[in-house]
């Protein structure tokens, strides 16, 4: 099994006062914590869908490998702490501050992961069509 390294995409508000988010421009206030949190089809077979706890093994297993850890500084050191993670991540979605899946093939197998973070919805300038410069 081979589990590959995280990939967080990041919008770049509020650091460029001259981008606008995704989120606030498309997501109303409330639309993510309404529902759950969905499994995503993807190309070549692949299924991202939420965490389990179940995955908690095939998570700790990946940040013992040297090639992931060598790109994150925060590591869980036993399958609790990784339970935690997949609480915390499942509070983001209710929050509305992120979302994290796990990468599958056909749902089965975890393969990787991938993370929305960072939505920061009450730091969000309001949705409008405008002008990026005043």
């Amino acid at each position: 099994m081979t589990l590959t390294s995280a990939v967080v995409l990041r919008r770049s508000w509020p650091h460029d006062p001259r981008s606008r988010s995704l989120d606030a421009a498309v997501l109303a206030a409330g639309s993510l914590a309404a529902s759950p949190q969905p499994v995503l089809a993807a190309a070549g077979g692949l299924l991202l869908r939420p965490w389990a706890d179940g995955d908690a093994p095939a998570f700790l297993a990946a940040y013992r490998d040297d090639e992931i850890r060598r790109w994150h500084t925060r590591r869980p050191s036993a399958e609790a702490q990784v339970l935690e993670w997949f609480e915390a991540y499942r509070s983001d979605w209710q929050r509305e501050k992120g979302a994290h899946w796990a990468v599958t093939r056909d749902g089965g197998e975890v393969l990787g992961r991938i993370a929305l973070r960072g939505l920061a919805r009450d730091r969000l300038p309001p949705a409008g069509v405008g002008p990026l410069d005043p």
